[in-house]
């Protein structure tokens, strides 16, 4: 069941997941704690996408915006080893390999706005996939 956004419970997630991105201690650790966040948001989109569109564009685009701000800032980040990437870089590529089904599913579903937003996470999945 999706949370409200503005609710106390979605609070106290968003925090949880924050928490989590911060005592993630190695790129690997950061990449898993954003990649399950992302996950949480893709499965609020299916949740909601034919009752508020709108809802489900917003949560699309925190999706995007975690995948792209979020995970690929911590595989670009030249201040970490060499080998501590390569481990991140494989865990990106299993969880977005492992997001390819639903978002090509929810992409053949979507309407207007939304289609074009799980176009380009559907996108940058892809680039995420490639080790």
């Amino acid at each position: 069941m999706l949370v409200a956004p503005g609710t106390a419970t979605r609070l106290v997630i968003m925090t949880n997941e924050s928490v989590d991105l911060g005592l993630a201690e190695t790129p690997h650790d950061r990449v898993i704690a954003l990649f399950g966040a992302a996950e949480a948001r893709l499965k609020e989109v299916g949740q909601v996408m034919r009752e508020d569109p709108g809802l489900a564009s917003e949560l699309a685009a925190a999706y995007l915006l975690l995948l792209g701000e979020g995970v690929r800032a911590v595989l670009k980040d030249e201040s970490e080893p060499a080998q501590e990437l390569a481990l991140a870089r494989l865990a990106a590529a299993e969880r977005a390999k492992n997001q390819e089904s639903a978002l090509v599913q929810l992409g053949s579903a979507a309407q207007g706005p939304l289609k074009g937003t799980l176009a380009e996470a559907l996108a940058m999945s892809r680039e995420l996939a490639k080790p």
